[in-house]
């Protein structure tokens, strides 16, 4: 599966929708410091919600007491 097919899989999907609006403040606040140009801000932030997805598919999630 490619990865426009997969997107198109899970943009519905709860989960992403929450995830995208996660990686979205993050991705706004690495723009304002300057860390990443404003025209990178919609590419940073599809891949920033995809990890945030995948880890919690995964069950990949920091241990407790810990960010």
């Amino acid at each position: 599966m490619d990865k426009e097919a997969w997107w198109q899989k899970v943009a519905n999907n709860p989960h992403m929708m929450w995830c995208l609006q996660v990686a979205s403040m993050g991705v706004d606040e690495l723009a304002r410091a300057g860390l990443i140009p404003w025209s990178e801000y919609d590419r940073a932030t599809k891949i920033i919600a995809e990890e945030i997805f995948i880890r919690m598919v995964a069950n990949d999630l920091p241990p407790p007491g810990r960010p």
